[in-house]
């Protein structure tokens, strides 16, 4: 009996395709393996005798080619992705490799500069700094009644006052910029104030108006008011360009005083 390859069904004699599963049937010669066709009595290829008890094999049908066909694409595709895979793996391990070098790369220049930064400031620790920067110190006030101004002029708010050997601490430093700020620059001096004499202590702020010959005519505050008060050139002192401190004092309030009231502890 002769049996189908593929499924085992029985095929007949001179069966060209097996009933059951469609496959097409070809007789091979057991001695050369070389197909022949049903009814040959000897082998064309070895010349072996042949008989209907000779192997028997199946030719893939259209539907087998397709799923072979099917087979090979799907393990294309796989071959393909892995490939992809490997070599996105080696761009994403380069990019990394690359940014930590640079980051170190960043890391030292930084790292250097700023030594160089170091050895820039020993090289220049007796320059002037900048009259806006300075270190955070102490100071002690000279003077009584020293006025405490919301900003560095003679003619800002009063925030407070201070005595003689009051402390404070100093945050900035900013010179003077109103070409008309000035100060008695005599112990005392008496001016005329709606008929009566006042007197004026050194150092009280006043604001140059005009200069008439060698008199000038300045307003300062009198009483909790601003009154005009004339005198001599040589009684009053301009403090343009000098310095004022911003300072907080005890009781945390923030205000400027004049430079010549202030001195500052060694840092």
């Amino acid at each position: 009996m002769q049996v189908c390859g593929k499924c085992g069904n029985e095929i007949g004699n001179g069966d060209l395709f097996c009933t059951k599963c469609g496959s097409r049937i070809e007789h091979v010669c057991i001695k050369c393996g070389h197909p022949y066709s049903v009814g040959d009595k000897f082998c064309e290829v070895c010349g072996n005798k042949l008989s209907e008890s000779e192997d028997i094999v199946y030719t893939a049908t259209s539907d087998d080619n397709t799923r072979i066909s099917t087979r090979r694409k799907h393990i294309i595709l796989i071959l393909a992705v892995i490939i992809a895979a490997f070599f996105s793996a080696i761009g994403v391990y380069h990019y990394l490799h690359q940014k930590t070098t640079d980051k170190i790369t960043i890391e030292q220049t930084i790292k250097d500069n700023g030594s160089k930064s170091v050895e820039q400031a020993k090289t220049n620790n007796n320059a002037t700094p900048p009259a806006s920067k300075i270190v955070t110190l102490t100071g002690v006030i000279k003077g009584k009644d020293v006025i405490v101004r919301a900003e560095a002029s003679i003619t800002a708010s009063v925030v407070d006052y201070l005595d003689e050997g009051d402390k404070v601490t100093i945050l900035d430093k900013q010179k003077c910029e109103d070409e008309n700020a000035a100060i008695i620059n005599v112990p005392t001096i008496t001016v005329k104030i709606d008929g009566n004499d006042i007197l004026l202590k050194k150092g009280q702020a006043v604001k140059i108006i005009s200069l008439d010959g060698n008199i000038y005519k300045s307003r300062t505050e009198i009483n909790k008011r601003m009154v005009d008060i004339y005198t001599k050139e040589q009684e009053i002192r301009k403090i343009y360009g000098e310095v004022w401190y911003k300072v907080r004092l005890g009781n945390n309030k923030v205000g400027w005083v004049y430079g010549d009231y202030i001195q500052p502890d060694a840092v």
